[in-house]
Formats: C-alpha cells, structure tokens, sequence
C-alpha cells in the first residue's frame, strides 16, 4: 500500500527531478529548523516532521511500508495505521515502536545532561572542517544549503570525496554529544543524514562515483547503525531523519544485493558485511533473512578464497589485510549480539589473520607498509583482539613485552603462502625488525615491488616502504606503485613486470630458515622488466646475523649485458 500523493503531478516528474526539488525544500529550511528541537504539534512545514517527509518523499514512506513485514506481532499498530492509510500514524508508531525495543541494547545511549564542555573535533565539524587521509578542507555549501557532496578535497582526490559520503564524521559527533551533552553536535548530525539521503537517490546501476559506490553503501551502513541506536532516546535526532534513514537502508540492502563486487578482496567482504548487518540491526525488514542467509553464504567463500593456510590475505596489503580481519571480525559480532548463529570456520580464519598482523607487527606498533598501506598504529586493536580470543601472546607482542605471555614461537617468523620473512631479535620497542616480500603480486592494491626490504633498528625506521601514498593517477601514483619506489633493482633503468596474483604453492622449504645465529630467505623475480628484451632473472638472499647486521646478496641471470641498478630507499631523518 502507498501514502497518497499531495501533487499527483510530481509521480510521473524524473526521479532526478523529484530528489532535487525535496532537497532544495529541505536545505532552504534547515537553518531555522535545526536551531531548536521540535515543539508543540509537528505539521508539513516542518522537515524534521514525519507529515513532512509524508508530504514531500511519498515514495520513501512506500517503499519502507512496503518492505516492512508487517504481519510481526510488534508491529501491528504500525500495521492498523498503513491500513488505514494513516501514513504519519504508521511512521508515529514504528518509531514508537523502535525507541522501546530491547534490541541492540549495547548501542543506545542515555540522553546526556548538556554540560559548559566543548569537544574540539565536533566542533571542527560544525564548522564544516573535515579531514580525510592527512588531508583537512572546508566542505563546501551548495546553493540550497546543504554540503556538496561531491567535493573531493583540497587535492581533488577521489578518496576524500568517498571518505565524505561514508559519513565517518557523525561518530565524532556522536561521541562529542556524550562526552559534552551538546546538543548542536546532534543537530548537525540529523541535518546531514536528511541533507544525504534527499541529496543522494540511490542510482539504477552499479556506479564508482560518489556516495553509491559500493564501499561507501557497505560503510555508510555501519556509522548509521551507531547513529541510529545510539541516538534512539534524543529527541534532537528527529522523526523525519528516522523515517528517511529506515527508508535509505532498504536501498542499501537492494544496491548491495544487485551490484557488490563478485571477486575475493576486501571490498567485497565489506559488502556482505553491511549486507549482514543490515538483516541483523534490522530483522523487521521482510528480506532480512534472505540478506543475512546471503551475506554469510558469502562471507564464507570470502574467508576460504581470500585467506591462505598462514593467516594472509590474498591482497598482501597490511592495511587492507587488517581491514578485512575487522570486517570478518565485525561481521560475526553482529551476528552473535543480535542472536544469530555464524559458521565457526569464519571464527578460525579471523584468528589466523589477527596472528600473521601480531607477528609481522613492526617494533614501533605499526604495520608494514607493503603495498597500498598507510603507517597505522594497530597496537589498540591488537591488544582488543588479545583479550576477544584469549591470545595473551599477541598482548606481549602489542606491548612490547609489558603485558601478557612471551610467545612460544619467534621472534623470527616466516609466513611461507605470503612469502614474508619477519627478521628480529626481540620484542622490545628497540628490537632489530626486517621485512622482506618474496611472495606473489597480490590480488588487489598491488605494488610492483618483489624481493622489497624494509629494516627498522633501535627504535626509528632504517629502510623503508614507500607505501600508498596516493590514489590519483600521475606521476606520483606511478612513483609510489612502481619499482622505483621501492628497495629493489632495476634492469636497464626498467621496473618490474606484473607476477602472479595468488601463491599456488607455499614458498619451499629450502628458501626460508632460522637458527640461534640467524634467518635467513631467499626470493627469486622472473617475470622480466618493462620494455626490455631478453631474460634476466633477480634472485635476493638475505641473511641476518642476530644482533648485528643483515646481509644482501643479489644475483642476476641474463643473457646480454645490462645496466643493474639497487635501490636503497632511507628513512627521511
């Protein structure tokens, strides 16, 4: 059943045109709406009213009404309401209904007594200052008042205008508001999410730009989940921003059914983790347990497919392994703490993953830079981690020994499907630490890098990887992901061509070793060099004498003369 049309002209206006027109209504009434929390009796003037979203976004009052089930004892006054055809009634009680419900009781929030406190990240956020990979813009405005999300930072990168649309930023607000009481941060946040989703109609197609892209669809879902539950009791976060963002979640849920990505990388089990969660967070929609069915159909193929014996996943990127570890993670959390069963195998895989970001953890407690990573400090999430699946080991490695048990293996340790050698001598914060990557290509974020060595010694970095760096297509991205950038050679002042994606094998056993007095490993490169003729073959030994030095030994097989070039790429300082 569906609300009546106010203008029955507008039903047969282009989705497009229709959008526009509710956002432009809505951002010319912003600046008076948000000032003060709704009062007295709410009417169609007032966007943060369900009569007006019923008056101005009939078709989102359908379609949530449409893919309620509305047959589930909880619901049914809602349901006398939609049979009445009392569509303000209808939404009155399914928030009604929402703000009372025992689930997802570990994310509602009391409402917090507003302090003299001010928090220096919201309030950056007010004034529309947002920062994203390093880098911090103004957002601007558009005529109508609401934030141009197409803005793509002050370096024009496609990434920070993703980064915008995920809506990360209403965590910060969120936190803000109870840690001050200050109820502007939750104004804000209610202007956003209704500026969004009347901004934004959900496109017709798989797209890559803008807020429809999938991993912004699978992200944005989770920082509403917060959102929505955590703000359940503060009646500035208003009617008509619930009812709208109920109605974008089933969108959410059919994007993410009709166009996720069908390969194994991390991207796609971010999908299906947002797939799951919205099935879990939200069982009243009629799909969701087909969405949960799926999402952990394919959250299982995704952990067999993209992580090897050893713990890697397949992409080979530190920072990505890490996100898919917190996304495999996250998606059995959810499904454990609203009641749902999940396959204990997807468990296994989390463990070995969360083991191989232990014991490639870097002595300063960041990750390795290997291909499009980013320097991150993980060490809160790992000791989080420890306590989650009872590994006091990875708490000692976290804590550089303070905490927790010394770990029974190590502190060398070689993970043979990735073909990384770990090279040290200790876990302390000062220990020796070498990285070095004779593994496959990856099957995502590659850098053209095999045979890479990164040191770190006496607490500062020695050698080092070039990491991400940047996304945007040039001469720097070509830098940062060609072999230039990296500590390897180049053959006739070529870089290397693309390897293998995936290990179809282990590394053999003869190429990897440790004793008392040291490790050593051994990776060979043949897949040739951009534009060069003829064969040449790169193979690196590195052997490291403990407590010492480490050993480079580098042969090169060819059959012509050539110009051999190594690369030692050194920290800054």
């Amino acid at each position: 059943m569906r609300p009546p049309l106010l203008d029955r002209r507008s039903s047969h206006q282009p989705r497009s045109t229709i959008a526009t027109t509710i956002a432009f209504g809505l951002a010319a009434s912003l600046g008076a709406a948000i000032a003060t929390p709704l009062n007295g009796a709410p009417d169609e003037a007032d966007p943060r009213s369900v009569e007006w979203v019923c008056a101005h976004a009939p078709e989102r009052v359908s379609l949530l009404f449409d893919s309620l089930n509305l047959d589930r004892p909880a619901l049914s006054k809602v349901k006398q309401a939609v049979l009445a055809s009392d569509y303000p009634a209808a939404c009155h009680a399914l928030l009604q209904y929402y703000r009372t419900a025992p689930s997802a009781k570990w994310l509602r929030h009391p409402v917090v007594k507003e302090s003299r406190k001010d928090d220096a990240r919201a309030d950056a956020i007010l004034s529309d200052e947002l920062e994203f990979y390093g880098e911090r813009a103004t957002v601007p405005r558009t005529a109508a008042g609401g934030l141009d999300w197409t803005y793509a930072g002050p370096r024009n990168d496609p990434e920070w205008n993703w980064s915008l649309n995920w809506m990360g930023y209403l965590g910060p607000l969120t936190a803000g508001y109870f840690k001050t009481g200050r109820r502007d941060y939750v104004e804000r946040i209610d202007q956003d999410v209704r500026d969004w989703i009347l901004a934004n109609p959900r496109p017709s197609a798989a797209t890559r730009a803008g807020g429809w892209r999938g991993l912004e669809v699978a992200t944005r879902v989770g920082n509403w989940k917060s959102v929505f539950y955590g703000l359940q009791a503060v009646d500035e976060f208003s009617p008509a921003a619930r009812i709208l963002m109920l109605s974008s979640l089933v969108e959410h849920a059919q994007h993410l059914m009709l166009f996720h990505r069908r390969d194994a990388n991390n991207w796609t089990v971010s999908e299906m983790n947002a797939l799951g969660t919205v099935g879990c967070a939200w069982p009243e929609f009629r799909d969701a347990g087909g969405w949960r069915a799926y999402s952990q159909e394919n959250i299982g193929r995704l952990a067999g497919e993209l992580v090897y014996p050893d713990g890697a996943e397949a992409e080979l990127t530190s920072g990505y392994h890490r996100i898919a570890t917190e996304t495999f993670d996250g998606y059995v959390d959810t499904f454990r703490r609203f009641g749902y069963p999940v396959a204990d195998s997807i468990a296994v895989d989390i463990k070995r993953m969360w083991t191989y970001l232990a014991y490639t953890l870097r002595p300063d407690g960041t990750s390795p830079q290997n291909n499009d990573s980013d320097r991150s400090d993980i060490r809160e999430k790992l000791t989080a981690a420890a306590m989650t699946y009872d590994r006091p080991d990875w708490s000692y490695i976290a804590s550089n020994g303070r905490e927790g048990n010394r770990p029974r293996i190590g502190p060398s340790v070689t993970f043979p499907w990735a073909g990384h050698a770990v090279m040290r001598n200790g876990w302390g914060a000062d220990a020796h630490w070498a990285f070095f990557d004779a593994g496959p290509f990856g099957v995502a974020h590659q850098h053209r890098d095999k045979l890479h060595l990164s040191i770190d010694a006496f607490g500062r970095p020695l050698l080092v990887d070039t990491g991400r760096f940047t996304y945007s297509e040039g001469p720097q991205r070509d830098y940062f992901a060609g072999s230039a950038g990296h500590n390897v050679l180049l053959i006739d002042g070529a870089g290397q061509n693309k390897t293998p994606e995936r290990a179809q094998r282990p590394m053999p056993g003869g190429d990897y070793g440790s004793t008392a007095e040291l490790d050593f490993a051994r990776g060979i490169f043949d897949a040739g060099f951009s534009g060069t003729k003829g064969r040449a073959v790169h193979t690196r030994t590195v052997v490291y004498i403990k407590d010492r030095f480490w050993i480079v030994a580098d042969r090169v097989e060819t059959d012509r003369s050539r110009t051999v070039e190594a690369l030692w790429h050194f920290a800054p300082d």
